[in-house]
């Protein structure tokens, strides 16, 4: 599917590639600053195959993406708003030293100083033919990392054969795309539905819109949408909670395929959204980000009688194609038909395995036969089941980690971060809004402290979206009768507080 870029340059090459800070970017352009950044690399090559990519909002850091990997690397996306620490801590777990920036500020957004820097502020554009090499469908082509439950993160790697499923998968689903389209892309780097942002763009010789640096982000998006005709809007359906108070006023008819993904998605705010888009067709996006980007869709009607939900929550919909699906129960057997179970995927879109985490690897992976067939599966934690007609709805989940404004996030990495700092136990909880929005805090069992150097601390480790509301000093955290912590008496006594 990546085989299609080529031509793009080709064919395309006077199509508006990127519009980013009101600056566009033709692709002739943009295969221009790949070039330039292919020959950095070159100059100053990698000691292994993963380079760390700080994600700033500029055409040098998406030129990277294809320098790096037409030149046989493959990516590390470094987040701009992850804490020092962090940012080292995933290098050091990519076991690589190599990290290309298009801002000298890059080098502040670590501790360590030791890093091969490759600087792409200062490159030369050279109008010559953009040539890709064959692409190794078995090659790693990035690694994402996501929050993990001992307190480190866990390395979501996906090769090209992972990527070219997906995308295979995503035109498939019958979306009637083309070169006049305009993709908005909102996301971090570090987040997989960013790839869906602009992957399928480069496919099809299709615009790819940014939203402004420093700015609110949400506000950000509204004035994207409204002032660039956005044709295809990817978001997380946070962006509509947020945009809420708004959208009695917003009317975006230039919409024509909105995509909500990596959250549930409320009734509520999807007939909300709806008003606003009235020429849109709306799709409900799911999928773990261990399965590449997205692996299954729901179509929304705008007649919400006919929708199907589960505690107000829209169904996720059919798995795409090339992907398989099941619902297991502890002993991993099939469940019936609307039994809740455990969801599992299968097919090439899902990645090999955690990086370099082979212990865990064989607990979340499993082999089963299916129509004859053997197929290895992996457990997602999510429950859900599936109805007479196959589409899937969401239960919550087996475990104690949440999708937080589109992000994983695992509570057990709070926990095990305050018991580094303290020495002793704390219990993170989530507290779900009536607006489905999702607020961690952190109970602890202490007499009154001062508990601002533990929030620094954890500020200085954690992501935003994993940094609690509060931390609450409590005399005893409460039991159940098998002696684990009782996490909905810790809840209701957050909502006494």
């Amino acid at each position: 599917m990546l085989n299609r870029i080529e031509k793009v340059f080709v064919k395309e090459s006077q199509n508006i590639a990127f519009c980013i800070q009101n600056t566009k970017y033709t692709y002739n352009i943009f295969g221009q600053y790949v070039l330039a950044i292919r020959k950095k690399i070159k100059a100053k090559p990698p000691t292994s195959g993963l380079i760390g990519l700080i994600g700033y909002n500029n055409i040098e850091t998406y030129a990277s993406i294809l320098a790096i990997w037409m030149e046989g690397y493959a990516f590390v996306p470094i987040s701009t708003e992850s804490p020092k620490v962090r940012n080292d801590t995933v290098m050091k777990l990519a076991e690589s030293d190599c990290i290309l920036t298009c801002r000298k500020e890059g080098t502040t957004l670590f501790k360590q100083v030791n890093y091969n820097f490759i600087y792409t502020n200062d490159i030369i554009l050279e109008n010559e033919k953009l040539s890709f090499p064959a692409f190794n469908q078995n090659q790693l082509a990035c690694i994402l990392f996501t929050s993990g439950s001992t307190g480190i993160p866990k390395g979501v790697p996906y090769t090209f054969n992972n990527i070219n499923t997906s995308l295979d998968s995503f035109f498939a689903l019958g979306y009637q795309l083309s070169n006049q389209d305009r993709f908005l892309q909102m996301f971090d780097l570090t987040f997989d539905m960013s790839m869906l942002s602009y992957l399928p763009a480069w496919c099809l010789g299709a615009s790819v819109y940014t939203i402004k640096e420093n700015s609110i982000r949400y506000l950000a998006v509204i004035e994207v949408l409204q002032n660039e005709k956005i044709t295809v809007a990817i978001m997380v359906p946070s962006t509509i909670t947020f945009l809420s108070p708004y959208l009695n006023e917003v009317n975006l008819p230039a919409i024509r395929y909105s995509m909500l993904g990596g959250e549930p998605l409320l009734i509520n705010m999807a007939k909300k959204w709806l008003n606003a888009i009235p020429n849109a067709e709306l799709i409900n996006l799911s999928g773990p980000c261990e399965t590449t980007m997205a692996s299954v869709a729901y179509n929304v009607n705008r007649d919400f009688a006919l929708n199907k939900s589960h505690n107000n929550i829209l169904a996720f919909g059919r798995p795409w194609k090339n992907t398989q699906v099941i619902i297991v129960d502890e002993n991993l057997n099939e469940v019936a038909t609307n039994e809740i179970g455990e969801l599992c995927f299968s097919g090439e879109n899902v990645m090999s395995g955690y990086w370099q985490l082979p212990a865990l690897n064989k607990q979340i992976f499993f082999d089963k036969e299916i129509n004859g067939e053997l197929q290895r599966f992996y457990r997602s934690g999510d429950l859900a089941y599936i109805d007479e007609d196959g589409d899937l709805y969401s239960c919550g989940r087996k475990d104690f980690q949440y999708k937080i404004k589109g992000y994983k996030v695992e509570l057990g990495e709070i926990e095990a971060l305050y018991k580094q700092k303290t020495g002793k136990n704390a219990v993170a909880i989530v507290n779900t809004l009536e607006n489905n929005q999702m607020e961690i805090y952190l109970f602890i069992e202490e007499n009154e402290i001062d508990s601002k150097p533990i929030m620094q601390f954890l500020k200085d480790k954690l992501p935003n979206y994993m940094i609690p509301k509060s931390i609450i000093s409590i005399a005893q955290l409460p039991t159940t009768i098998s002696g684990k912590v009782d996490r909905k008496k810790l809840l209701e006594t957050l909502n006494a507080i």
